[in-house]
Parts: structure tokens; C-alpha cells; sequence
């Protein structure tokens, strides 16, 4: 083991450059900080960016991989100690990967069900997790009307989400424009902008998320921006302002979403949203939010433990 001045191990974190931007991995960084000495690799493969070398990770004692994961032949020959953050919206990997995974020292924090149960099948030791954002139910939030606030990210278009909304029962609705790498912004008519009362804010007006979270407090639903989630940030920000969220039925915002009870979910199948109960499902939503966050304030506590005790026992996902 390499233990710094400060008497901490060295962890390199590994980590999708596209965060740098958004900083929404922040959090977990910030609890490995806690125990270790952290470096950061921001892994720019993904755009034809220089590649990670084994060589630079065995200087390390640990290494955490978020999302992004080296092919396996490269994994089996690190020796730091190995710890993987999967993310859902990721490309799903083949039973036969999970197999070959279960044949190496590797630790996953499961922040989905889905991986959870993928290593309890393979015997692959996974402590699972559910993030919430501490509650800031916001006094700006309007207590009356449907004030929407969509941010098209790419994998949904306002297309697919307006044929739940009713324009004739819109007070009002902000558009951000903010399309993820590989997207590009959709062309709305003037007949849209008009019928659903639509102001459009292109992202390169977003300059702090302070301004952000200003606009976004003007509205009292928000509409999950994308098909699947790694671990919904975004959505997750708006339940912890007291909006109710509408989401697409797939992971991971039906993990936290219950249809009808404290937020909507919608597919291609079924866009059935009745919101003549919303007040009800807002209460429940910010209930929900609450109990989640001190779940995980406890469960954030042990995520250290985790990494470092190899005893540790495996946790049965709630």
C-alpha cells in the first residue's frame, strides 16, 4: 500500500470527460476524498482521446472507474484494487462480460437495481445505492397552475412529450436548449411556441447554476430530460426543490418515480398522465424525497468502509 504525507491511500479516479462539464460525479469524489488521496484521469477515449495506461493506474493503490471501464483484458492486469461505478445509460454489457468480471477483485457501487442484481448472479460484490439530493423545497415553486419546465437533451424531443400535455391547461413552459455530444438542437414551429405558451432558453445563457436553478424554480413540473438515466441528476435536483417530476418509464427514474403516487411515468406505449391530482403526488413526492436523503445520508457514511474492508459484507438491495 502507498500511503501520502497525509496518511491516505492514493485512489485514481477514472471518470467520463463529458462530467468535467456538469460535475454532477462530484458528489462521490468528494466522499472517497474523505479516505483517500484522489487523482484524477478524465477519460477523453470516447472522443479519440489518449487512452488510460495500466502502467499509470498500478501506481495507484485504487482505482475507481466511473462508467467507463477498460476492456477486460487491460482490467486483469491492474493490480490497484478495483472499484467500478456502472452507470445505466451506459452500453449494456453481455452476461458473458459480467462472467469474466466475476473472475477478477473488482467492488461495484450499484446505483441501480439492474447492476445490483447483475452481481449478486455473477457472485461479484456490490454494495447498492440510491442518491438523493438534500431537500430545498423552494418557496418560489408556483403553488398553483401547470408551469412545465423541459430540458431536450436528445433521446426525448418535444415531440414525444407533447402529446400528454394539454396547451389549454399550460400557464407556462421553459424550453432549454442543452442537446448531450452527438445531438442537435430540434427545430420547434411558431405554432408550438404559441399553443404551449413556450419560452426557449438556449443553453449558452446558462453561464451559472445559479441562473439555472432560478429559471427552473419559476415552473412546478419537470419533465425528466432523457430516455434512461445513469443516475438522474437533473430529475433528482428538481424533486429536491418540490417539483413534481414526469418520466419516460425506464431506468433510472422508475426507480424512483412511482406512477400515479409521487411523480408520472410515460413510454412509447403509454402516455396516459392524468395530473387532476397533482397536489396529492407533489405531498408524496416531497415525502419521498425527505426519507430518501437521510436514507442515504446514513448509506453514503459506509461507501469507504465498503471499498477498503474485504470482508465486507454483501448487502441485499432494499
Amino acid at each position: 500500500m502507498t500511503v501520502n504525507e497525509n496518511n491516505k491511500l492514493k485512489l485514481l479516479w477514472v471518470d467520463h470527460s463529458f462530467h468535467k462539464k456538469t460535475k454532477s460525479t462530484n458528489f462521490l469524489k468528494e466522499i472517497l476524498e474523505k479516505k483517500f488521496s484522489v487523482s484524477v484521469f478524465w477519460d477523453d477515449y470516447w472522443k479519440e482521446g489518449e487512452p488510460l495506461q495500466v502502467s499509470v493506474i498500478n501506481n495507484y493503490d485504487y482505482v475507481c472507474f466511473f462508467q467507463t471501464l477498460l476492456p477486460f483484458y487491460k482490467l486483469k492486469r491492474i493490480k490497484a484494487k478495483i472499484i467500478w461505478v456502472p452507470m445505466f445509460d451506459s452500453d449494456p454489457l453481455s452476461d458473458n462480460y459480467w462472467h469474466c468480471l466475476s473472475s477478477i477483485p473488482i467492488k461495484i457501487l450499484s446505483f441501480s437495481k439492474y447492476f445490483h442484481k447483475k452481481c449478486l448472479e455473477f457472485n461479484i460484490e456490490s454494495l447498492p445505492l440510491k442518491y438523493y439530493l438534500p431537500p430545498i423545497f423552494s418557496d418560489d415553486i408556483p403553488k398553483t397552475g401547470r408551469h412545465y419546465f423541459f430540458w431536450y437533451r436528445g433521446s426525448l424531443r418535444f415531440s414525444d412529450i407533447k402529446v400528454f400535455i394539454d396547451p389549454q391547461k399550460v400557464d407556462s413552459f421553459v424550453y432549454r436548449s442543452a442537446p448531450d455530444p452527438y445531438f442537435k438542437e430540434e427545430s420547434i414551429s411558431k405554432e408550438d411556441i404559441n399553443k404551449y405558451k413556450m419560452q426557449i432558453i438556449r443553453d449558452v445563457k446558462f453561464d451559472s447554476q445559479e441562473k439555472y436553478l432560478r429559471l427552473l424554480k419559476n415552473s412546478n413540473i419537470y419533465i425528466a430530460p432523457r430516455t434512461l438515466e445513469g443516475i438522474g441528476i437533473s430529475f433528482l435536483e428538481a424533486m429536491a426543490l418540490g417539483m413534481v417530476v414526469i418520466g419516460y418509464n425506464n431506468g433510472t427514474m422508475n426507480e424512483y418515480i412511482a406512477h400515479n403516487y409521487n411523480g408520472y411515468l410515460f413510454d412509447s406505449k403509454d402516455y396516459q398522465i392524468n395530473l387532476d391530482h397533482i397536489e396529492i403526488v407533489l405531498n408524496n413526492s416531497k415525502t419521498i424525497a425527505y426519507k430518501g436523503w437521510i436514507q442515504w445520508e446514513k448509506d453514503k457514511n459506509i461507501i469507504n468502509d465498503f471499498i477498503i474492508n474485504d470482508n465486507y459484507k454483501k448487502v441485499q438491495h432494499r
